[in-house]
């Protein structure tokens, strides 16, 4: 008891004292090949998770112009020469993780001419990536048909193009400029203004989120005692998780299924969601005249949705829905990070949705009070949830995470739903004449830990794309169905008439 009150006390007057010391640069220990400490962004998911934290990222693209293979894989060592993160491994030296430059840089790319780009996109969340030798991405590239949904006059050609990242060094802002520059990459060497042969210029390693915040960058000098504080909290940490699902509503009313069947499947399942661009627009313009977010508006019918399945298909007494949103932290460091290429800088905040028996008279006002909670101290929240991912990494380092957080079976903390809305992609379409994208899905393995549903949110050419992530090994795929079927349905009877 008493060396539990002495390093306590110790590592809260080492905290105190380095606080207000200024931020110092991200140790860089060498620059060619690079080899940087990983940050909290970066090392979380290589501890947790080292062979598939995955996150993926399908796109319809289409092209006025036949492209072949080669096209695709020149474009991609274009870019692993010009952002560094795409030519990294992973590395442990003296018990901390560490990215290190691949000896050779060679693009991982596939052709495939069988099967259809929904099960490819599902094996991307799967598959491990080859964190000890790298590269921490890949890519699969699939020509389909002539005449296919997405073609136009102009644009005959279609590819899917499926993106499978490991989750240290990207995010789904991140990828936005990713996906940019490889648009661009694409054109140019499709009408020979690029040649793979050309000179290209690296940017610099990017930064780490611990070395632009005072408080992760000094909890990062308390590194030695924070591993002893890890050891006295672990058993309470397993006590909080166990706790937690305990209280996770939808586990109340669908307990596990991997419990019920021992025998299902542990994995990622996606059901993509694409809106009419009339009810895309019509959404829109109903949330600016009620002055709200179109991700509030979003959020509220995800969580009225869970609602009623929980109540049985109709709200007949208030309930509160706990989600979480994805935030990226690029707003608030806007002259440090505007420069950086790929790299972490994301978070989460969670919040809660007061569903009432009256909900559809009373919509709008949910709404506003959605995006009050959610978008209340924003920061502060986004900043805290990266404290605790801090936490989580030295527990693993240390060799005390629980079983909850080590992915042997599929844990679930008690937010029902997490939220990402990546918002408008249109921009993309500026890049390049000859390429347009015309669909896109994104979405994060979460079949051994995390949040009951995972909606991914974006509009392209007009058109809502949502994407419902479930897995069988938590959630029966029938229920799941029926959740997307609730989200089509109050979409349609929401917005079908707004004006």
């Amino acid at each position: 008891m008493w060396l539990y009150v002495v390093v306590t006390l110790l590592t809260l007057l080492v905290y105190f004292l380095v606080r207000k010391r200024p931020v110092k640069d991200q140790p860089l220990v060498r620059t060619k090949p690079f080899l940087v400490r990983a940050g909290t962004l970066e090392a979380h998911p290589l501890a947790v998770s080292p062979k598939t934290a995955n996150i993926a990222y399908a796109n319809m693209i289409v092209s006025k112009r036949e492209l072949k293979g080669q096209v695709f894989e020149d474009a991609a060592l274009i870019l692993m020469r010009r952002h560094p993160l795409l030519r990294a491994r992973s590395i442990k030296l003296h018990g901390e993780l560490y990215l290190e430059e691949m000896g050779t840089v060679l693009p991982s790319v596939t052709k495939r001419l069988e099967g259809d780009w929904m099960s490819e996109f599902e094996e991307q969340f799967l598959i491990p990536h080859k964190t000890d030798t790298g590269p921490l991405w890949r890519l699969v590239f699939m020509p389909v048909d002539e005449g296919a949904r997405y073609a136009t006059a102009n644009c005959r050609f279609q590819y899917a193009l499926i993106f499978g990242f490991h989750h240290s060094i990207m995010d789904g802002t991140t990828f936005l400029t990713f996906f940019k520059d490889y648009v661009r990459a694409v054109g140019r060497l499709a009408r020979n203004e690029l040649s793979v042969d050309d000179e290209v210029a690296s940017l610099p390693v990017p930064v780490s989120m611990d070395y632009l915040h005072p408080g992760l960058r000094n909890l990062r000098c308390c590194d030695t005692l924070l591993g002893y504080i890890c050891f006295f909290f672990s058993k309470v940490t397993r006590s909080a998780l166990k706790d937690a699902r305990s209280k996770n509503q939808w586990l109340s009313k669908f307990p596990l299924e991997q419990e019920r069947n021992p025998g299902c499947e542990v994995k990622t399942k996606y059901l993509p969601l694409e809106f009419s661009s009339a009810l895309t627009s019509r959404l829109i313009s109903s949330c600016r005249s009620h002055g709200v977010s179109v991700n509030s508006a979003l959020t509220t019918v995800i969580g009225i949705c869970v609602a009623e399945m929980l109540q049985d298909g109709e709200v007949t007494e208030d309930i509160r829905i706990k989600q979480a949103s994805t935030v990226s932290l690029r707003r608030w460091f806007p002259d440090t990070l505007s420069g950086q290429g790929i790299g972490c800088y994301y978070s989460a905040v969670e919040s809660s949705i007061l569903v009432c028996a009256d909900w559809r008279q009373r919509f709008w006002d949910i709404v506003k009070r959605t995006g009050s909670d959610i978008h209340d101290d924003l920061k502060q929240k986004s900043l805290d949830f990266l404290k605790l991912f801090l936490l989580l990494e030295y527990l693993h380092n240390s060799g005390l995470a629980p079983s909850e957080l080590k992915g042997k079976t599929p844990k679930r903390h008690a937010i029902v739903n997490i939220i990402t809305n990546i918002g408008n992609y249109d921009y993309i379409n500026d890049v390049d004449d000859d390429i347009k994208l015309t669909a896109r899905y994104t979405g994060t393995a979460l079949h051994t830990f995390g949040s009951i549903f995972a909606h991914s949110l974006s509009t392209v050419g007009g058109k809502l794309f949502w994407g419902l992530e479930y897995f069988p090994n938590v959630t029966r795929a029938e229920i799941a169905e029926e959740l997307a079927t609730r989200i089509v349905k109050a979409m349609n009877g929401l917005f079908e008439h707004e004006h």
